[in-house]
């Protein structure tokens, strides 16, 4: 997916909608439905000021701080649904990130890393989404646990790639030390990977409206990400 098309970690160039040659399948509905919110994702603010290499170690730590918890909560949700026959085609254990961050946080913050972080009110109200979704029908669950892993590890894969090359650059890491985050070392190549993914959301079994309940969860998932790069904005600004 070198179109950063689902990508809650917007880049330093903004793209256009790429014309589709696959304007009939979901996952092209879902890019095209939701291209608006990767313009307001790649506002001023947290991540444009990563891309110009002004974050402090501080402020990387809050951004992975944030990111644990989501990804505990999202991966927590997956686990109920992994013979879902909605949902379980699209978890993959190589996409997880828990353990991952956890390393990035021990070798950031230190021995007992685990007793310093506490979720910012972004960060909570972020997880308290993924933890609990509208269960109106049968399907809700996991068409929730989708929307929500299809905007974080789209975008992992995507933008965020961006984003570790910067990081390294910036604060001069070595190897996979403090952005295990970003390496997916089991999924093979990350291009053949993402298309295997979207193949499996043009395969989802849903109706009219179906999809669009999950598009409007991506939406949302989309404004809990600009939330909580402007929360994570405005800490560093105040820590100046």
């Amino acid at each position: 997916m070198t179109r950063n098309e689902s990508s809650p970690h917007p880049v330093a160039t903004r793209r256009p909608l790429p014309e589709s040659d696959e304007a009939n399948t979901f996952s092209a509905l879902i890019r095209q439905r939701t291209w608006g919110n990767h313009a307001q994702a790649e506002g001023e603010g947290f991540i444009h000021a990563l891309f110009r290499g002004e974050l402090t170690l501080a402020d990387y730590a809050a951004m992975t701080t944030a990111h644990y918890f989501i990804y505990q909560a999202l991966e927590a949700t997956a686990g109920p649904l992994a013979e879902d026959p909605i949902a379980g085609p699209l978890i993959h254990q190589g996409l997880n990130r828990e353990d991952a961050l956890a390393k990035d946080l021990a070798s950031l913050l230190g021995a007992g890393w685990q007793q310093h972080i506490t979720p910012s009110p972004a960060t909570a109200a972020y997880v308290a989404r993924i933890k609990t979704p509208a269960l109106d029908d049968a399907n809700a669950a996991a068409r929730h646990y989708i929307a929500h892993a299809y905007t974080r590890y789209m975008g992992d894969l995507s933008g965020g790639q961006m984003i570790r090359k910067r990081l390294v650059n910036h604060f001069g890491f070595i190897e996979s030390d403090r952005v295990a985050f970003y390496e997916f070392a089991d999924l093979g190549p990350l291009g053949a990977f993402k298309d295997t993914y979207r193949a499996a959301l043009d395969a989802l079994p849903l109706d009219e409206v179906e999809q669009e309940a999950l598009i409007t969860e991506v939406v949302e998932a989309y404004r809990l990400n600009v939330a909580l790069f402007d929360e994570l904005e405005v800490q560093r600004q105040a820590a100046m």
